[in-house]
């Protein structure tokens, strides 16, 4: 027998002809059954012995001797072998080498025991052989079978509850899912609880199908306060679960609770802050400690007790950090009356900013008669103060320069920006330089503002401040300032005295001095346009220069000195007019052209610059209107820059012909749009005069830029012109 096992397990894999199958048919049970397995082949060559090993899934246990061959079998041995908890051996052979009988059935039989865990579970092969009578294996196939354990299994999603701390007369709810994992329908047969106070709000009995669910709600009612703890069980026919077990713990409590409320006070004014207790349970005395914002103070003496009191007294002491302690207690170790409701009032003086504060409670106690503390909890209050908020769009004025004849004036915003009214007492610091105009006390509601003049005078130049002091109700920033300043100066000006020619003339340019202090001498740049040439040696003093002196030099920029002084620091006469001028020569484009006065220079007899500004000018170039037309005919074509330029609101612009033609003149904006036409004719030669009006053109025009141009034959010509409004 030994020989043939081991030529059973030396046997080769062979390539054998025909169908040779070995199977485990499959099987399926409830819990806790004795099961038989068959063992089938199915050959197309006949076969002398078979091995293999099984694995039984962990629900499965093999019954020892329990394996049994069929009548297929012709005096074959048998030996089963369990090799661990899960796997068997089965071998089997003939020492005649005689056949199995047939070609098909069951060749064996084993029995198993099941657990009740449901499921369906694989019996693998594991190294099946079939052997012939040469000791060959002939097996071509093996197919594992199934078992398949039918039972309800429950599951539960919690092992336990925790239902907190909760207040009497109130419940608390939790939820228990319950699941049937397996592939029969799951019974509940029972839901009960082992504390009166936490219970299944639903006890009915139920059927779960196969994978389904229910959810099952557990609440704890308190009726007494005190910690709670117990279980929920849920019975039902789980084969291998029968009870389940929820543990279950709560904490139940009475309601005492102190409720500081919330007040709402005006900034300088007082306030009353009531206090609350709500109880389930009696009691003869209470205190707590506030911890009061800055902005709240506490009145000496104020405190009150209800009309829930009996013979009950009650004191108040602010200790450091202005925090308030209250105490209240009855000699005779009375009961407050009621349930609900206020307890005490507390007086307060608000002042501060606008807002909400928080006003924290902290060692709060409820005493009932055997001096217990039966405080629940404790909640701190509010104080909501109404202030105003005084708002500057600024702080500060400055008047700049200002002359000795003038009063400057400035003014400022002030706005209330808080919640309360804003009271301006008054404003001081003002006097005969600096003053205000308002009527004090001034008043502004929330959200308003409204406008202080200020104005400055003085008859002395010189620098100048001075300070204004606010008082008011806004007692974050109670008194607020505003500085003022300003600089005083006697007017001593120069300016270009505009003038006018014809092209390609010479004319003077003229420069005054308007003064209200004397001066002894002066000096000046002018910036003159490339066109316009200054002539040297043309530079004289008016009538007002005493013994004066005067020269003039070109710089390197091309601007024009002029000096003048005197050796003997004599005065220039008078207080305005002219007092120098030079020639230039006009250029032949007609126009206006700018004269810019630069590095002014007004000196007094103390070598001090007195000058206070300056004024810039022009110089318009017409048509020169000399040369008689018939007899100065144009020999080409032109078209000059128009006059006055800038305009407002029209101009004159002047082209010439030297031949017959036809002739169109318009005006285009900045995007080439025409906008006018003022000629569009057949022109003999000579030359002409145009006027546009851009008051008229297209409805009027804006202030800008603006081009002309002129088409006569092949001759094109565009100026730009500017329009200023």
């Amino acid at each position: 027998m030994v020989k043939y096992i081991i030529i059973l397990n030396l046997l080769l894999l062979s390539a054998a002809t025909g169908q040779n199958t070995i199977w485990i048919d499959s099987v399926q049970s409830p819990p806790r059954q004795t099961v038989q397995f068959s063992v089938k082949v199915e050959n197309s060559l006949p076969f002398v012995a078979f091995q293999f090993d099984v694995e039984l899934p962990n629900v499965l246990t093999y019954i020892t001797g329990s394996a049994q061959l069929t009548s297929r079998a012709n005096g074959h041995q048998l030996a089963v072998t369990l090799l661990d908890q899960s796997t068997i051996r089965i071998v089997c052979y003939s020492l005649t080498l005689n056949p199995f009988s047939g070609n098909t059935g069951t060749i064996l039989t084993f029995n198993a025991a099941t657990s009740a865990k449901p499921g369906t579970f694989n019996l693998s092969f594991i190294d099946p052989i079939l052997g012939d009578s040469s000791e060959n294996n002939i097996l071509t196939n093996s197919r594992s079978g199934q078992y398949l354990l039918l039972a309800p299994d429950i599951k539960l999603d919690v092992d336990s509850l925790d239902f907190g701390s909760i207040p009497l007369l109130q419940s608390s709810v939790r939820t228990i899912t319950i699941t049937n994992q397996g592939n029969q329908p799951l019974s509940m047969t029972d839901l009960n609880s082992t504390h009166p106070e936490i219970y299944f709000e639903d006890t009915s009995q139920i059927v779960i199908p196969a994978s389904g669910f229910i959810n099952r709600v557990a609440r704890f009612q308190p009726l007494v306060k005190g910690n709670k703890s117990g279980t929920l069980r849920i019975t039902s026919d789980d084969p291998d679960d029968t009870l389940k077990i929820v543990h279950t713990s709560a904490h139940a409590y009475a309601v005492n609770e102190v409720r500081i409320g919330s007040t709402f006070g005006r900034s300088g004014y007082e306030t009353i802050l009531k206090v609350r207790i709500n109880n389930m349970e009696p009691f003869t005395a209470f205190e707590f400690t506030l911890a009061l914002p800055s902005v709240v103070k506490f009145i000496p003496g104020s405190p009150q007790l209800t009309t829930r009191k009996v013979d009950h007294l009650i004191s108040a002491d602010t200790i450091t950090g202005n925090r308030l302690r209250i105490i209240a207690f009855s000699p005779t170790n009375s009961i407050f009356s009621d349930i609900d409701g206020d307890i005490a009032e507390l007086t307060f003086q608000v002042e501060g900013a606008g807002g909400i504060y928080p006003i924290p409670i902290s060692n709060a106690l409820i005493g009932d008669s055997t001096v217990s503390n039966i405080l629940s909890a404790s909640y701190g209050g509010t104080v909501e103060i109404a202030s105003p908020k005084i708002h500057f769009d600024s702080s500060i004025i400055n008047f700049g320069n200002v002359s000795i004849f003038d009063t400057a004036l400035a003014s400022i915003q002030i706005s209330n920006i808080g919640s309360d009214s804003l009271k301006i007492n008054s404003i001081t610091g003002g006097d005969s330089t600096f003053w205000i105009e308002s009527i004090f006390p001034l008043y502004l509601p929330p959200s308003s503002s409204t406008q202080l003049l200020f104005l400055f005078h003085n008859k002395e130049k010189g620098i100048y401040s001075k300070r204004f002091t606010l008082l008011h109700n806004d007692v974050t920033t109670n008194p607020s300032y505003i500085d003022l300043a300003a600089t005083v100066f006697i007017p001593n000006r120069l300016h270009v005295i505009s003038a006018s020619g014809e092209q390609n003339t010479v004319i003077p340019i003229s420069f005054g001095i308007a003064n209200d202090e004397e001066f002894v001498g002066f000096q000046f740049d002018v910036a003159l346009p490339p066109s316009i040439i200054f002539q040297t040696g043309t530079v004289q003093l008016s009538l007002r220069a005493q013994d004066h002196s005067v020269s003039a030099s070109i710089l390197s920029n091309g601007d024009i000195r002029i000096l003048a002084f005197s050796l003997t620091q004599a005065a220039f006469l008078d207080d305005s007019g002219e007092v120098v001028r030079f020639n230039v020569n006009l250029p032949t484009d007609t126009g206006i052209y700018p004269v810019e006065l630069k590095n002014i220079i007004i000196g007094n007899t103390a070598n001090q610059n007195i000058a206070s500004g300056f004024d810039n000018g022009t110089l318009e170039v017409k048509i020169n209107t000399s040369v008689d037309e018939m007899t100065d005919l144009p020999s080409n074509f032109a078209l000059t820059q128009n006059y006055p330029n800038p305009f407002n609101p029209s101009t004159i612009i002047n082209y010439q012909l030297p031949i017959d033609n036809w002739v169109t003149l318009k005006i285009y904006n900045v995007l080439g749009v025409e906008i006018a036409t003022l000629v569009n004719e057949d022109k003999k030669m000579g030359r002409y005069e145009a006027v546009f009006d851009g008051s008229s053109a297209s409805g009027g025009l804006t202030s800008g830029v603006y081009y002309y141009r002129l088409i006569a034959g092949d001759y094109v010509s565009t100026k730009k012109f500017v329009l200023l409004k």
